[in-house]
């Protein structure tokens, strides 16, 4: 398999639009897109509980 890569821009906001939490995620490997788009939305989702 060849090298994939995979960016995304992750922004929380407020109900006036305010960025509460940004995260930029980028990753490369030789995994499947698909699997690395679904680590980095895990990822994020920690981020965001670990502000709590």
């Amino acid at each position: 398999m060849s090298t994939q890569y995979f960016s995304a821009k992750f922004v929380l906001t407020d109900k006036d639009g305010k960025t509460i939490f940004e995260r930029i995620d980028k990753r490369e490997d030789e995994k499947k897109a698909y699997d690395m788009f679904n680590r980095a939305v895990k990822d994020f989702y920690k981020d965001v509980n670990s502000l709590k």
